[in-house]
């Protein structure tokens, strides 16, 4: 957890593209035209059009799940949806997927990142104009780095790193919300979805680990670049940070990318802090709130359970 903010950030480059909620829910083109003023045409055609349905599911979810997982209609949004269609990752099934990880770890993700790719290529196509560096995310790809390095050998990835006592209860809430959407919130249990992330967290950082040390001993495929980066620096310092990848990536910085950078923290900071006033309304004031103990958990036991990794990575 805590991507989201780095996906932002990252999306901002002017040498970069994201997709967007609304390519999301209308990927494809409409028209046989191919011309580019067509296609232009019917993108424009199309994000109009979407826009109600959008809102509509977004009144569905209510302003709840907007405090845990921010989605606008013209944001950078994750990998989740398009690979949706061939991996268990639809919004409906996500908490089930975690509860059910072992078992669904014996099955390959099939053709998910192959359909993936070709979705990516059908919106290159339709927008020539735009960048054509893609920048991607979702924590779901964790488990599934060989899968993933397989499709797409020449991408870097770009690992953040958050304290399990933080990461680990923020994504309880999530799924504990996910599950609410589908679900009477009485017939949840929260201690088995605490003790179920838990163990999801432990064999995706097992199963990454393994693929990164098996990637560097197989001398036949191309190399896995990973970088890695603290969840901490990203807040306190995330225009260096944003530097840093950008250098590592072989993507430019400039005084360009540097201003959109201040001007966005500066925008977010002062938005986080308008949410946290006293005397907001319901709908602006309340922020993403959660803890271990909700769920059944302990900093001790969390602590114990991940040392390792805490203490060379967070």
């Amino acid at each position: 957890t805590g991507t989201t903010y780095l996906h932002e950030l990252l999306g901002l480059h002017p040498e970069t593209r994201s997709h967007y909620a609304w390519e999301q829910q209308h990927p494809v083109p409409t028209t046989d035209d191919e011309s580019a003023s067509a296609q232009q045409f019917d993108r424009e055609r199309r994000y109009k059009e979407g826009r109600p349905r959008f809102e509509k599911g977004q009144r569905i979810a209510g302003d709840y799940f907007q405090r845990i997982h921010k989605i606008c209609y013209d944001a950078s949004e994750e990998c989740t949806v398009p690979c949706s269609v061939e991996a268990p990752w639809n919004a409906s099934t996500l908490t089930f997927m975690v509860c059910s990880s072992e078992k669904l770890f014996d099955y390959s993700l099939g053709q998910t990142y192959q359909l993936y790719s070709r979705f990516l290529q059908i919106l290159t196509w339709q927008a020539p104009d735009l960048a054509s560096t893609w920048m991607l995310k979702c924590p779901f790809h964790l488990p599934y780095l060989i899968e993933l390095h397989a499709t797409f050998p020449d991408s870097p990835l770009i690992w953040t790193h958050r304290h399990p006592c933080e990461c680990i209860p923020s994504a309880c809430s999530m799924f504990y919300a996910i599950a609410s959407l589908t679900a009477n919130s009485w017939t949840i249990d929260k201690k088995v979805i605490g003790l179920n992330v838990v163990r999801y967290t432990r064999i995706c950082l097992e199963r990454a680990f393994t693929a990164i040390e098996q990637n560097k001993k197989d001398t036949t495929k191309s190399n896995l670049q990973v970088v890695h980066i603290k969840y901490k620096n990203i807040i306190n310092n995330p225009v260096e940070e944003c530097e840093a990848i950008s250098k590592v990536v072989g993507l430019s910085f400039d005084a360009e990318y540097a201003a959109i950078l201040n001007t966005y923290v500066a925008k977010s900071k002062a938005k986080r802090e308008e949410m946290t006033c006293s005397g907001r309304s319901e709908r602006i004031g309340k922020m993403h709130s959660y803890s271990l103990e909700e769920f059944g958990l302990s900093k001790e036991n969390i602590e114990e359970e991940f040392a390792t990794y805490i203490e060379k990575y967070c």
